[in-house]
């Protein structure tokens, strides 16, 4: 997305630097600069919070309103309103004052299975186990852009629920590549880096683009 001039948001509201078979978008300042960029991309407007689809086979940029960036949150502490939820509700906060849409998947207080190998997701797209957040969160993910993931930290680690969940999760699903990412810790002392670490590698490992913050995001 341009951030330069007027000129260049409204060739590419127009449409005007795409063509068929071929995406490129304006850029900088410079009237009529343009950059060749392999389609389908998403771009997404942190200050907004809009989804900017590039169609190849149309060659069109579409950004309307309405378009908004989807956000899931996964709230792995067994407390539905604890120190974890706490920290994911100051995320929340700010998404609502840029009107994001986005919505919170509790990990609950049930038990969560563990990955036993099956491949029952590779032939269905979906875990054998029907009972805990991983099914939910597969067709949740279908359609957002970004995934919230928060843990209490445990022995110096994420949960194991919350490590039960991301197996099977990241191993049944698949598009990962090119949403964000971002992991929330909590806990009283040591830890949490450890934590943080071990939720960043689902997403790296799956392409997907790891959202920083200013400290350990515990």
């Amino acid at each position: 997305r341009s951030r330069g001039t007027s000129e260049a948001d409204a060739a590419l509201r127009q449409g005007r630097c795409g063509r068929s078979g071929e995406i490129f978008l304006t850029i900088g300042t410079t009237k009529g600069a343009c950059r060749k960029l392999q389609a389908p991309f998403i771009f997404l407007d942190a200050d907004w919070g809009k989804r900017v689809i590039l169609k190849a086979e149309q060659g069109i940029y579409f950004r309307g309103e309405g378009a908004y960036m989807k956000v899931v949150f996964l709230n792995g502490s067994p407390h539905e309103k604890g120190c974890t939820y706490t920290a994911l509700q100051e995320i929340a906060k700010v998404l609502d004052q840029a009107g994001v849409d986005h919505e919170l998947v509790q990990i609950g207080k049930g038990a969560v299975h563990g990955c036993i190998a099956c491949m029952h997701c590779r032939k269905t797209g979906r875990c054998v186990f029907g009972d805990d957040a991983v099914n939910v969160l597969l067709e949740k993910l279908q359609s957002a852009d970004v995934f919230v993931v928060g843990s209490p930290v445990y022995y110096a680690g994420m949960s194991g629920q919350v490590k039960c969940i991301l197996d099977r999760l990241f191993f049944a699903g698949s598009g990962y590549a090119g949403k964000l990412g971002a992991a929330v810790v909590s806990c009283r002392r040591g830890g949490a880096s450890a934590a943080f670490d071990q939720i960043n590698h689902y997403f790296s490992i799956s392409n997907m683009h790891v959202v920083s913050s200013q400290y350990w995001n515990q």
